[in-house]
């Protein structure tokens, strides 16, 4: 019996723990993403368009280099380029894994608008966070549907600048 009571308090303190771990990745992740939209309006602030890049992301070792185009266009702003808790290496766009994503390329306006995608691990449904960003040839891109936790932030299109 003590055996049995003893597993169970130890799975009650191990999905607390588990639970605690998880809100304080996701915390960590809404203010690194506020961190990198900071520096993205102070960088804007003083050039008048954003870091003109393709997919760039944090599971990339280059992320983490300040060498890397973005780090160095920030590097005024922000000291390093933050990186996810997880960051998951995955190829491409794919916007599933847990890691950061920054884009500021095309669509009628390269360096004229960008987006960061991200996912939390339990879907905010924060009133305050808009999800969706508008290219300058009026794409819009969001990447999550509202239970997947991937969130897509960043400055709609500033056209005529």
């Amino acid at each position: 019996m003590r055996i049995a009571l003893g597993l169970v308090a130890a799975s009650v303190i191990f999905l607390i723990a588990r639970v605690v771990l998880v809100r304080v990745r996701d915390s960590r992740r809404l203010r690194d993403i506020q961190t990198l939209q900071d520096a993205l309006a102070r960088y804007f602030g003083d050039h008048h368009s954003y870091p003109v890049s393709f997919w760039a992301g944090s599971d990339d070792p280059s992320w983490l280099d300040d060498s890397h185009s973005l780090a160095m266009d920030l590097s005024p702003y922000i000291r390093h380029l933050p990186v996810d808790p997880i960051n998951q290496t995955a190829s491409g766009s794919n916007p599933g894994f847990y890691r950061y994503q920054y884009y500021s390329h095309e669509h009628g306006g390269s360096g004229k608008w960008y987006m960061l995608v991200f996912r939390l691990e339990v879907p905010s449904h924060d009133p305050h966070m808009r999800h969706g960003v508008r290219s300058c040839d009026g794409t819009h891109f969001d990447y999550g549907n509202g239970t997947d936790g991937i969130i897509t932030v960043g400055a709609d299109c500033v056209a005529g600048e």
